[in-house]
């Protein structure tokens, strides 16, 4: 999934140098959710399923 035109506080995210958020499975600490890195007032995340 891509996201494209996020601001944050109306300025580019990557203006803020966030971190990465990767969304696990309680269970299994098995990868649910991995994002790409941020460019701009862009980013992808890629969401694999059960």
């Amino acid at each position: 999934m891509n996201f494209t035109g996020a601001k944050a506080n109306g300025s580019n995210l990557d203006t803020y140098s966030p971190n990465e958020i990767v969304m696990t499975k309680s269970s299994s600490s098995a990868v649910r959710a991995q994002p790409g890195s941020i460019s701009g007032e862009g980013f992808a995340d890629v969401w694999k399923a059960s």
